[in-house]
């Protein structure tokens, strides 16, 4: 069973992914997420690294959908994303590492412009500009998540945020502010 804040981080990235907002989680929604990250870099989506993206992005809808999808209409309902989450990652947290945090890095390779392994406020909140998250929340959650105070969030800082926000039941945990406010 899921907890309260589990649910809220869940409905959080649900509503992040459903690009088109029609109450269906679908492998369009997830290019078209993609198509958001590369266009808010300035990324060529015919490039190796727009090619990464979309791989990644592609294997973790698979993964979703071999867990949940049991009618067999490759949609994905914010109940079964609920429920798909907690069997794919929560309940096997190896999960993570084989589909939800290539999907992670693969997003982090496109917002690192620089490619010095970090992202600065300006490049954290372009990034979650493309996810639907406010400047405002942005650097709330850049603020929370920069958990060595350096100024700047490394790609291990990030994916370890990723992985407390969407593994974890603890309220305590910096990650829960991946997003901004749950």
């Amino acid at each position: 069973m899921l907890t309260a804040l589990q649910n809220r981080k869940l409905d959080k990235a649900f509503h992040h992914m459903d690009v088109n907002h029609n109450g269906d989680l679908e492998l369009d929604d997830l290019i078209a997420l993609g198509i958001r990250v590369l266009a808010a870099f300035g990324v060529n989506p015919e490039s190796d690294q727009a090619s990464r993206l979309f791989g990644a992005y592609t294997d973790f809808w698979e993964v979703l959908l071999a867990k949940i999808d049991l009618d067999g209409d490759r949609k994905i309902s914010r109940e079964e994303y609920r429920l798909g989450m907690k069997a794919a990652f929560i309940d096997d947290p190896a999960g993570y590492e084989r589909a939800l945090r290539p999907a992670i890095q693969a997003t982090l390779d496109v917002t690192d412009v620089n490619g010095n392994h970090v992202l600065d406020l300006e490049e954290f909140q372009r990034f979650q500009s493309a996810f639907g998250t406010s400047p405002q929340d942005a650097e709330l959650a850049f603020k929370k998540i920069d958990t060595d105070g350096s100024g700047a969030l490394s790609i291990e800082e990030l994916v370890e945020a990723g992985r407390q926000f969407y593994l974890s039941a603890d309220p305590d945990l910096t990650g829960n502010w991946l997003f901004g406010p749950v």
